[in-house]
């Protein structure tokens, strides 16, 4: 049973992790994946990355955001799912084609 106001980490289908919480809802993500999430794309808005850009290393990414390479690793996993950077575990990760490109 989860204590009211308890967190439970879960994952959907496509592996993508969430955040149960009661208060916040299902669908809030959690703080630091948020702000390495919101730093990548806010470098890909700026054109400081660029489609085809190699982003550096979970390792050098957690040091970088000074968290943990799970939390990069869960990060990185839901800007694959919303389709921002390519990649798969194990491999380098890299900005995703704009799409509607022709």
């Amino acid at each position: 049973m989860i204590k009211p106001g308890a967190r439970r980490v879960e994952t959907d289908t496509q592996g993508v992790i969430k955040l149960a919480c009661r208060q916040a809802g299902s669908n809030a993500v959690p703080s630091d994946y948020q702000r390495v999430i919101d730093s990548i794309e806010e470098m890909i808005t700026s054109g400081a990355l660029k489609p085809g850009d190699r982003l550096p290393s979970i390792a050098q990414l957690a040091v970088d955001y000074n968290t943990s390479r799970t939390t990069v690793t869960n990060a990185l996993a839901i800007l694959r799912a919303r389709g921002i950077v390519r990649g798969h575990q194990g491999k380098a990760t890299f900005v995703a084609e704009a799409s509607g490109t022709d």
